[in-house]
């Protein structure tokens, strides 16, 4: 379970790092809350069809293809060429030089 949580934690730290990196600020409210949507709007759905499902598989072979889908969808998105070159900053363009992190804000007394 402890390696569950950690996983969890370092795939939240990724991937909202990517979004805020990669994102312009003036659209990642939008990006974030439908990002947000999708996951919260699946989650029921997966509830639904995993009963049925495993009543008529079992609950061994729901895991096995549960976790099949899981590593399929992974798979699928690092064979696209962006996420894979995805660069750790965005790239300056037309001129526009990209600031650099100003580090942790001072603590305020």
């Amino acid at each position: 379970m402890l390696a569950v949580g950690v996983s969890i934690d370092v795939y939240e730290v990724l991937w909202l790092t990517a979004v805020q990196e990669h994102i312009p600020g003036d659209k990642l409210s939008r990006v974030t809350s439908w990002d947000a949507l999708g996951a919260f709007a699946l989650e029921p759905v997966g509830l639904v069809l995993v009963g049925p499902v495993s009543a008529i598989l079992g609950t061994e072979h729901t895991l096995i293809g549960a976790g099949s889908l899981v590593a399929i969808a992974n798979l699928a998105a690092l064979l696209t060429r962006s996420v894979r070159r995805l660069p750790a900053r965005p790239q300056p363009t037309h001129g526009n030089e990209v600031p650099p992190n100003p580090g942790p804000l001072p603590a305020s007394s």
